[in-house]
C-alpha cells in the first residue's frame, strides 16, 4: 500500500453486443456496459432496432439498438421527446452500443442540476492517465482521454486501491458542452471493470450482467449450456448458482453475471434465481415501478390495489415489506411483478418506501436518494428548508434524522432520501449524517481508503496516525470502530474523512478490519479483498493451512472465521473469501463462508 503508483491493465476493447434473438423479459435492475447517460429521444426506428438519436443536453448522440437491447417503458412509452436513460458501451466515435434503454421521469432530463438528476448526468469507467500536481486532487484529471473536473465537493472513494495514474475508476458527474465532466463522485474499481482487462480469461469481450427467463437446461444436472431469453449461457462447476428465491427450472426468471464471448454467449460466473417458475411470466414483461397507494381491498391485502393509477393484483404469495412504513392509502411504494395485457400488474413484491404520514401527505413525486454537503439550515431548529449541495430539501417533523455518525451542521456530509418534486426540490423522509464537518468550516473532498496502521500517538488514539504512508489526523469526534479487533500497529483499517491539500486526512471514522494478531496483517498486508470461488484443494488434516480456491492460494489460520451454515467445507463447494491480498496474489483469510 505504500507505493502510490499502481500497475493496472490497459483499457478493455469496447464491445458491440452481438445481435441475438431474445424474448421480451425486460427488467430494470441490471447493468451492462461502461457508460450511462440521460437524454431526450429525437428519433428512433419504428421497431426500435437500429440507430436512435438521443440529445444529452449538449448534442444529439447516436445510440445503436439491437434485438438484445432491453427496452423498459415503466415510466411511459417511447415517443419523440421522452426522457430516457441509456446504458451501454461507449464507442470511439462517442456513439453508444445500448444494452438497455429506460424511459424516465421528465425531471431526470430537466437540467435542474444537483446530484444525479440533470439531463447531462453521466457515469463511466476508465483508467486514470493524468492527475493534478497537488495531492489534494482538486483540479483536472484525465480519465480514458476525457477531462474530469474535481472540486472540493467531489466524493472520492479508494475502496479498490489508491487513486494513481493507471488506476481503474468509476466517474459519476455532469457532462459539459465540451464533453468534459464535472465529477460528483470518483471511486477506484477492480481493474477488470475498465476496458482492456479481459477479466483474466482469454477470449472474453467484457463482463456483463443481464436478466431473462430460463427456456432450456442441460439434460442432466445444471452443468452445461442453458438458454436464457434466447441467449446461450455456459455453466460449469465454478458457476455460483443462487436458488434462495426459488429452484432453477424452465420458466424461472434469473440474473446472469459473467464474461461475454465473441459469439454473444456468456460464460457465467453467477446465476441467481429472482423469481421461481411458479411466479410465471407467461411471456409477459417483468416490471418495477413506484407510486402512491390510491386504494386497497376491504379488510385484507389480497385483491386489487390501486397504485399510481394502476391496478396491482396482490395474492397470498406477494411479499409485502413494511420496514419503512405501514401499508395504507397515501403510502409511497415500490412494486415488482409481471404486466398483463391490460397493463395491470401481478405483484411479486411490494415495498413501502415512504409511509403515508412521512411528510408527503400522499403528494406526487419520484423516490430519490442523493449525497451532498449541508450549505444552509433553518434559523430555528431543523424543521424547514435546508440547502444541500445546491438543492432545496424540505424537512418536516416526521423526517427521520440520523446523527449516529455526527451532528447536523453546515458542511456536514449527508445522505438524503425523499420525494423529488417537479421543481427539483426534495421532500425528505430521511437524512443521515455520514461525516461531521471538517475543522475550519470549509468543504473538502471526502475520501475512504484502506491501509495498515504504521504509527500511532504515544499516549492515546487522539493525534496523528500513519496509515500505509498517509498522515491521518484523529480527534475526539472521530468514530473509531474496534468491533473486529483493537487499534494497534499493523492493524488493517478503513479510514473515512476529509482530504487536505497536502494529502493528509482529517478522519471522521476509522474501522478496524483486521486484528494485527490474526496472521493477516503485519507489514505484508496489501489490499482488503472479497472473492468468490470453488474449493479445489484443502489441507490434508483439518481446515487450517493453505486452501486452493478457483486457482488462488488462501491461507487459513486459527483466527479465520469459517461459516458452514449452508453446508460443510469440502472440495467442490462455492465459498466467499474475505481477507488481505498479499504481494504474491495469495489471500490471508479473515472469513470464509460456504455459499449455496
Amino acid at each position: 500500500m505504500k507505493g502510490r503508483t499502481l500497475r493496472w491493465l490497459l483499457l478493455l476493447a469496447l464491445v458491440v453486443l452481438t445481435l441475438v434473438p431474445a424474448t421480451a423479459a425486460f427488467a430494470d435492475d441490471g447493468d451492462s456496459g461502461n457508460y450511462k447517460f440521460y437524454g431526450t429521444v429525437v428519433s428512433f426506428p419504428a421497431n426500435y432496432v437500429g440507430d436512435w438519436q438521443v440529445n444529452d443536453g449538449t448534442v444529439n448522440r447516436t445510440v445503436h439498438v439491437t434485438a438484445a437491447t432491453r427496452i423498459n417503458t415503466e415510466h411511459g412509452p417511447i415517443t419523440q421527446g421522452v426522457c430516457v436513460e441509456v446504458k451501454g458501451w461507449l464507442q470511439t466515435d462517442n456513439s453508444v452500443n445500448a444494452t438497455k434503454i429506460e424511459t424516465k421521469d421528465p425531471s431526470k432530463c430537466s437540467g435542474s442540476g444537483g446530484g444525479e438528476e440533470g439531463h447531462n448526468y453521466i457515469e463511466f469507467y476508465g483508467t486514470v492517465s493524468a492527475l493534478p500536481s497537488t495531492q489534494g486532487w482538486v483540479g483536472d484529471w484525465t480519465v480514458s482521454g476525457r477531462t474530469v473536473h474535481v472540486t472540493q465537493t467531489t466524493r472520492i472513494e479508494e475502496h479498490h486501491g489508491l487513486v494513481a495514474v493507471g488506476a481503474c475508476v468509476q466517474v459519476k458527474g455532469m457532462l459539459q458542452p465540451d464533453t468534459s465532466v464535472n465529477a460528483i463522485q470518483i471511486e477506484t474499481e477492480d481493474p477488470w471493470k475498465c476496458p482492456g482487462s479481459g477479466g483474466g480469461s482469454g477470449g472474453n469481450s467484457g463482463y456483463t450482467e443481464f436478466y431473462g427467463t430460463v427456456q432450456q437446461l442441460p439434460a442432466n444436472g445444471l452443468t452445461g449450456d442453458w438458454t436464457v431469453s434466447g441467449r446461450t449461457v455456459h455453466v460449469d462447476a465454478s458457476t455460483r448458482i443462487n436458488q434462495e428465491h426459488g429452484p432453477v427450472a424452465v420458466g424461472a426468471y434469473v440474473e446472469v453475471k459473467g464474461w461475454l464471448q465473441s459469439d454473444g454467449s456468456v460464460n457465467a460466473t453467477k446465476v441467481e434465481v429472482k423469481l421461481s417458475a411458479g411466479s410465471g411470466s407467461g411471456g409477459r414483461n417483468y416490471i418495477k415501478f413506484y407510486g402512491t397507494i390510491d386504494s386497497l381491498p376491504t379488510g385484507t391485502w389480497i385483491g386489487d390495489w390501486g397504485v399510481g393509477g394502476r391496478t396491482v393484483h396482490v395474492s397470498a404469495s406477494t411479499r409485502i415489506d413494511q420496514e419503512h412504513g405501514p401499508v395504507a392509502v397515501g403510502a409511497y411504494v415500490e412494486v415488482k411483478g409481471w404486466t398483463r395485457a391490460d397493463n395491470s400488474v401481478d405483484a411479486v413484491k411490494i415495498e413501502v418506501k415512504v409511509g403515508p404520514s412521512a411528510g408527503n401527505g400522499g403528494s406526487s413525486g419520484t423516490y430519490t436518494k442523493f449525497y451532498g454537503f449541508v450549505e444552509q439550515l433553518p434559523s430555528n431548529g431543523l424543521v424547514g428548508p435546508w440547502i444541500i449541495s445546491g438543492r432545496v430539501v424540505t424537512v418536516t417533523a416526521t423526517t427521520w434524522i440520523n446523527q449516529e455518525h455526527g451532528a447536523v451542521a453546515v458542511n456536514a456530509y449527508v445522505e438524503v432520501e425523499g420525494l423529488l418534486q417537479a421543481n427539483g426540490n426534495v421532500e425528505a423522509t430521511k437524512i443521515e449524517v455520514k461525516a461531521s464537518p471538517p475543522t475550519g468550516g470549509q468543504s473538502m473532498p471526502l475520501i475512504k481508503f484502506y491501509g495498515t496502521v504504521e504509527n500511532l500517538p504515544a499516549s492515546s488514539l487522539v493525534g496523528t496516525w500513519t496509515v500505509s504512508g498517509r498522515t491521518v489526523y484523529v480527534d475526539a469526534n472521530t468514530w473509531i470502530n474496534q468491533e473486529h479487533g483493537a487499534v494497534a500497529v499493523n492493524a488493517y483499517v478503513e479510514v473515512e474523512g476529509y482530504l487536505q491539500s497536502d494529502g493528509s486526512i482529517n478522519a471522521t471514522k476509522i474501522e478496524v478490519k483486521d486484528s494485527p494478531n490474526s496472521g493477516s496483517g503485519g507489514g505484508n498486508s496489501t489490499v482488503y479483498v472479497k472473492l468468490y470461488g470453488v474449493v479445489e484443494d484443502l489441507p490434508a488434516t483439518g481446515l487450517i493451512g493453505d486452501w486452493l480456491v478457483s486457482g488462488r492460494t488462501v491461507h487459513v489460520d486459527a483466527n479465520t472465521r469459517i461459516e458452514q451454515e449452508h453446508g460443510p467445507v469440502q472440495i467442490g463447494v462455492n465459498v466467499e473469501v474475505k481477507g488481505i491480498q498479499q504481494a504474491d496474489g495469495s489471500v490471508n483469510a479473515l472469513k470464509i463462508e460456504v455459499k449455496r
